[in-house]
């Protein structure tokens, strides 16, 4: 993720860009994150609103704003500047404008840093998964008895309880500690599919699902050795439509990842193609 500064030229932005530059600096030196700053105007701020536009549902839930009230004239006319936005791949995940705004924000990012974005990230990244996993469950695509949250990697843990060198406080906290959280199980016939869910389709979130998935079905298949399993990504959005629809070599971006999931005996199921 990067940030993206936009600003208007007209006396160096009201008087805040020369306030902000230095504190995205200090946030790229201090927190590893980039950041652009650009002026738009005309047309090319019309393409850039409607980056935000298109993701009016989730900014405006993530925000507390309303993108076409914030962003916008009464006219509907954009109005990008003294604007900073979180973006993951040229998509906004979150915004803030104003003068106050901007630059209490940044100093909270350089404060707390990736502990930050997570709060403002991480009540509405699992409200998508859940309404992901719904729709998935829904569909009748694998059909079984379904489990959520379900912990696995206390093998070890468990023996040494079991052999007394864990007390019953001590056991608590290193399954804890050892303990991972598989999204979503499916129980059928014999066998169990191991899914890792993500909201979105993008490139982090195909590579740590990837990694996740098969995490998973390892110690998933060392606390239970006597169980068959098959594994599955479930992504909540369509990379062939929507804000990169529109890109040359999408589709052949999407068979490869598709090919070395594949590779690995990983399904890929995506919503609005297999569910």
């Amino acid at each position: 993720m990067y940030l993206r500064y936009y600003y208007a030229t007209y006396e160096d932005d009201f008087g805040l860009k020369p306030k902000l530059i230095p504190l995205l600096e200090e946030v790229k030196r201090d927190q590893g994150m980039d950041y652009e700053a650009l002026h738009t105007d005309g047309e090319k701020e019309q393409e850039h609103y409607d980056l935000f536009s298109n993701r009016s549902k989730i900014l405006n839930r993530r925000t507390g704003q309303k993108v076409r009230k914030d962003l916008a004239s009464v006219k509907g006319n954009p109005l990008l500047f003294q604007t900073v936005a979180l973006m993951d791949e040229d998509v906004p995940q979150y915004y803030v404008k104003g003068k106050e705004e901007c630059i209490e924000f940044l100093n909270k990012l350089l404060s707390r840093g990736q502990e930050y974005l997570r709060e403002l990230l991480e009540t509405d990244q699992r409200t998508l998964e859940s309404d992901t996993i719904r729709d998935f469950r829904n569909s009748g695509v694998v059909k079984g008895q379904f489990k959520e949250n379900v912990l696995v990697g206390l093998h070890d843990v468990k023996r040494k309880f079991e052999t007394s060198k864990y007390t019953v406080p001590q056991y608590e906290l290193a399954k804890n500690v050892a303990a991972k959280k598989i999204d979503l199980i499916c129980e059928r016939g014999g066998e169990t599919w191991i899914f890792e869910v993500k909201k979105e389709f993008t490139s982090d979130s195909v590579e740590q699902a990837l990694g996740q998935v098969l995490i998973y079905d390892y110690l998933f298949n060392e606390d239970n050795t006597t169980i068959k399993t098959r594994k599955g990504v479930i992504f909540g959005t369509n990379p062939l439509t929507g804000d990169w629809g529109h890109l040359l070599g999408k589709n052949e971006a999407f068979d490869n990842i598709q090919r070395v999931f594949a590779a690995y005996g990983i399904k890929v199921f995506v919503k609005g193609i297999d569910f």
